[in-house]
């Protein structure tokens, strides 16, 4: 495992190191069982276990789940009482209806939030764990204040997890961890890029002073697809197909085509029941055939309208973070070949030249930044790609002794030497020409290649 770049280099199997579940302690379980017998007993158990637990990352996505089984247990209880209710005779159908529709919006719909986000935690602190994993087996990163200023949480937080990955079996119990921090610059990060709530990691230019648009801004025809999605499904289905094939190969069109997809969803199950529920009242069918209708409705529209909601919501955090990593890796650490951007973000060069330009675009990285083809290689041990040529290359920290503690990883270590840019003579024409480390140089007017020596 020591030899895996989680975050550069994706994993020979193609699967994460770990992937974080839902924890299940018998507390849990029983709030669960609760939730769907008697489900006031289910809330009150969940939130105990929310207020004692919830200050831990990793039950933070175990909690919201339970709170979601509470809200599924209240509706399914109460969708059957009242049927119970309808079968004795006890109310009408409208009554029925009406009494379905309010605890709908009551519980089913909170619980679909809760799904939601409890989806988003739970990748969410995957990619955390695999993170820290690969800070601390790839990277030799051992200072707990270093993890703190890379991933932008605190010191507390990373004790917490690094303890949490040890009880798992991922991390060794016995790699020794130091306090404090080390003079490296892969953990110079200025404060406005911290990943932390203390600092709003995407900044605008004042000029672009506006919303970030992935998270909430949408254009005029999405806003046009969901109008349509709930007056006339058909029509906004297809429309939303068509915005889904032209725009889906870009990034940060991938959650808002996810959500275009659930609003048709959710139009189409409104539409059908309001059109059935009309017809049951004319007398063109059963009370219970409505039931099983809708039953129908709910597995065809609304199950697939949670699917699409929660890789709208994935979707989101990836090109979020994507973007963070992006201003990291451009503004901080001066990668400026598209090659090596490609490389450690993952993404297809394609892909980070159409990010790039989003970031220009609206104004998160400055339009004048120049970029370069291809990839440049370091001399040390450095993460790979992450020094721009035309910056004196840092040497590579040295791996933490066990009895050095607070001893600065730098230290004692001898410097490689550094290679810089050459203006060299064409010996065809005698032009000058500027040579990059490593790399040849085509002349601008013979056409002679040039070799950096």
């Amino acid at each position: 495992m020591s030899g895996l770049d989680i975050r550069r280099q994706p994993p020979t199997s193609g699967k994460p190191v770990y992937k974080h579940e839902y924890e299940r302690t018998a507390f849990d379980y029983t709030t669960i069982v609760f939730a769907y017998v008697f489900a006031p007993v289910g809330f009150i158990l969940a939130a105990i276990r929310l207020l004692s637990t919830h200050s831990k990352r990793q039950r933070k996505a175990s909690n919201i789940n339970l709170f979601y089984h509470a809200c599924m247990g209240a509706f399914v209880e109460l969708a059957i009482y009242f049927i119970i209710s309808k079968l004795l005779g006890q109310i009408d159908y409208v009554a029925l209806l009406i009494r379905l529709v309010i605890i709908y919006a009551l519980f089913r719909i909170p619980a679909i939030k809760l799904s939601v986000r409890a989806v988003g935690w739970r990748e969410g602190f995957t990619y955390l764990c695999n993170d820290y994993i690969a800070l601390v087996l790839v990277d030799g990163i051992r200072h707990i204040g270093s993890l703190s200023d890379i991933r932008g949480f605190s010191e507390e937080n990373v004790r917490e997890v690094l303890e949490y990955l040890k009880d798992q079996g991922v991390l060794s119990p016995d790699i020794v961890y130091y306090e404090g921090r080390v003079d490296n610059p892969f953990v110079k990060l200025p404060p406005k890029l911290i990943y932390s709530k203390r600092a709003q990691a995407l900044v605008r230019a004042p000029e672009n002073n506006l919303r970030y648009r992935n998270k909430r801004d949408r254009t005029v025809f999405d806003r046009i697809i969901m109008a349509i999605a709930y007056l006339f499904a058909p029509l906004g289905f297809v429309l939303a197909m068509l915005r889904f094939v032209s725009t889906h190969y870009k990034n940060e069109r991938k959650s808002f085509n996810y959500k275009l997809l659930y609003h048709v969803c959710m139009g189409a199950f409104m539409e059908l029941a309001v059109l059935f529920a009309v017809g049951t009242y004319k007398g063109d069918f059963k009370w219970y055939t409505l039931l099983i209708i809708l039953v129908v409705l709910y597995v065809i529209f609304i199950i697939p309208a949670d699917s699409f909601a929660g890789r709208a919501t994935f979707a989101t955090e990836n090109f979020d973070f994507l973007c963070k990593k992006y201003l990291m890796l451009i503004v901080v650490d001066d990668v400026r070949h598209i090659g090596n951007l490609a490389d450690i973000t993952r993404q297809s060069e394609d892909d980070v030249r159409r990010d790039l330009r989003y970031l220009v675009r609206w104004g998160l990285l400055a339009s004048d930044l120049v970029y370069y083809e291809g990839r440049v290689k370091l001399l040390d041990k450095q993460p790979p790609n992450l020094v721009h040529p035309d910056r004196a290359q840092p040497s590579a920290a040295s791996e933490n002794q066990p009895s050095s503690g607070r001893q600065s990883l730098s230290e004692n270590r001898p410097k490689p030497p550094v290679q810089l840019p050459k203006s060299i003579v064409c010996p065809s024409c005698g032009a000058k020409s500027r040579v990059l480390p490593g790399q040849d140089k085509i002349c601008d007017y013979c056409g002679t290649t040039i070799p950096y020596s």
